[in-house]
């Protein structure tokens, strides 16, 4: 009985270190009045999702390494091009034409210097010209369209759109699996889970539990989420071929062509060039024995589906990519890369991706179109 009056003197004891109110309920809960015991369950209340915001904070910060108070930085883990042109656009000097690239992993860094090519044939005429190169791997036309929404406080000159093959991959599963929105596929999803949630610096807490989810879901039911570049599920290779993801590519599309009408920003959208041998097969691929101009980097078709169907998809993207620039108000331009470069197997590394002297001609096209307008 001692021992047990001395352990309730030393709850007594740390308990009167608690704000008075709160201390109070816990001594003495039986004399209060019932208002007051509402505020103590408030102030509880208050603490314990004050720790939770501080402990996702923590997290947050730890996992993505943003900054504390800058939860919603998380996004530029999926678009870190977008931060880097951020802190770039500022060092523009003035008079100087600013123009943003939204692109695949074609004009991505490591397929070539297309940033540094492309400027230095535009400034090679006394104009001047600043490329910022918002192209990704693996990036489809949500992506292009999320990067440009990102970068919608900037003022650019000219928006070059130049894609379409990642939207075929994203058409590869059972049409119960497909979503409009991309969110099938476990990246886009991902992403979504950070835009649903605009209060992000406000408070994580909402994200922080939806993420999870997000994720966990994605571990569980694996089956229902395309799986990350390149790795294509073998029993969905051929679901592409109802091209089931060409309405959503027209939609982003018709989507990012309404964001530059509303800044006023002059876009030009490029027709995706692509060249397939008509001998093609895996095997040939495999052991080089097809007409591209190899590099260590070339990729097979079939990571992007059935060759047939993304050959068909390219095709009906371009045809679609045509009539938006015709429906369109007169901000937008079209360069037909895909028709000036067809047919010509040393242009190409792979069914989409240049070789040395394909990017030194896709580069002429550009510049030569910039120039002219």
């Amino acid at each position: 009985m001692v021992i047990w009056r001395k352990v309730n003197e030393i709850d007594a004891e740390l308990l009167s270190l608690l704000p008075s109110p709160l201390s109070n309920y816990f001594l003495f809960p039986n004399k209060l009045k019932f208002p007051l015991r509402i505020s103590n369950y408030l102030v509880l209340l208050f603490i314990v999702v004050l720790l939770t915001e501080l402990t996702v904070r923590i997290s947050i910060t730890v996992l993505w390494g943003v900054p504390f108070f800058q939860p919603k930085d998380i996004i530029y883990n999926y678009y870190p091009m977008v931060q880097k042109i951020k802190k770039e656009y500022g060092n523009t000097s003035l008079g100087v034409n600013r123009v943003l690239v939204l692109s695949c992993s074609t004009l991505h860094e490591e397929w070539g210097d297309f940033e540094n090519q492309l400027e230095e044939k535009l400034n090679i005429n006394g104009l001047k010209f600043d490329v910022f190169n918002a192209s990704g791997i693996g990036f489809s036309s949500l992506d292009n369209l999320n990067c440009y929404q990102l970068l919608k406080e900037l003022e650019f000159d000219r928006v070059i759109f130049y894609g379409a093959i990642n939207d075929a991959r994203l058409g590869n599963c059972p049409q119960d699996v497909f979503k409009d929105g991309y969110t099938h596929y476990a990246w886009n999803n991902e992403i979504r889970s950070i835009q649903r949630h605009p209060e992000l610096n406000i408070t994580a807490i909402p994200f922080f539990l939806d993420y999870g989810y997000q994720l966990a879901h994605q571990i569980l039911f694996s089956t229902e989420y395309i799986p990350v570049h390149y790795y294509m599920r073998p029993e969905w290779w051929n679901l592409g071929d109802d091209l089931k993801s060409i309405l959503t590519f027209n939609h982003n599309q018709v989507k990012l062509i309404e964001l530059a009408g509303t800044k006023d920003e002059d876009l030009l959208i490029c027709s995706f060039a692509s060249y397939s041998p008509e001998n093609y097969s895996l095997d040939r691929f495999k052991s080089k024995n097809l007409d591209y101009k190899f590099q260590d980097n070339s990729r097979e078709t079939e990571i992007w589906g059935n060759p047939e169907a993304v050959i068909t998809f390219i095709d009906t993207a371009n045809a679609t990519s045509k009539s938006n620039f015709i429906n369109q108000p007169n901000n937008s331009q079209l360069v037909d890369a895909h028709r000036h470069m067809k047919g010509k197997p040393y242009l190409f590394a792979d069914i989409c991706h240049f070789s040395p002297q394909g990017l030194e001609q896709f580069t002429d096209l550009l510049s030569e179109a910039l120039s002219e307008n």
